[in-house]
């Protein structure tokens, strides 16, 4: 089995430039699986990181 097999090729995007209020929301609205990871963009939709839950969580 290679890597291209289990990628995930859905997935939510959030701004780098997003307050982390909208962050929290879309994970409690179900937007992104349970474990799962939003993806951070630019203004040009070029991707700059990632965000779990669990991240947001450690940080409060």
């Amino acid at each position: 089995m290679e890597v291209r097999d289990l990628v995930s090729k859905e997935f939510q995007t959030i701004g780098e430039e997003d307050f982390l209020s909208k962050a929290v929301g879309m994970f409690r609205e179900g937007k992104v699986k349970p474990g799962g990871a939003l993806l951070v963009v630019d203004g040009r939709g070029k991707c700059k990181g990632v965000l779990t839950e669990r991240m947001i969580v450690r940080s409060r």
